[in-house]
């Protein structure tokens, strides 16, 4: 989904692992956990359930829900919706798109 939405691999790292994505972006303080940010259009959001196990594009969100289009869910490319507080949203990648 990064490769399709042009984002440059030098704001985004490229990993089959959703773990290298949050541990990556821990290291460099640009994760958030879901209950200390409001999401914005261009995060990548991450899934948990037993461990980092999904991650998906932010395209916008509001006072309660966060809108996203995610990869291989359902076995396709779809957009979804989930309440702020889903259980199993970990939290947010915040890639620097001004460098």
């Amino acid at each position: 989904c990064l490769n399709n939405a042009g984002v440059p691999k030098e704001i985004c790292i490229r990993s089959i692992s959703v773990r290298v994505y949050e541990t990556t972006y821990r290291s460099k303080g640009q994760f958030m956990l879901k209950e200390e940010y409001q999401p914005k259009a261009g995060d990548l959001i991450i899934f948990s359930s037993n461990g980092a196990s999904h991650i998906g594009i932010v395209v916008r969100s509001d006072e309660t829900t966060v809108y996203t289009i995610e990869g291989n869910t359902g076995n396709m490319v779809a957009q979804r919706s989930y309440p702020l507080m889903h259980d199993e949203i970990t939290g947010y990648i915040l890639p620097n798109y001004n460098n």
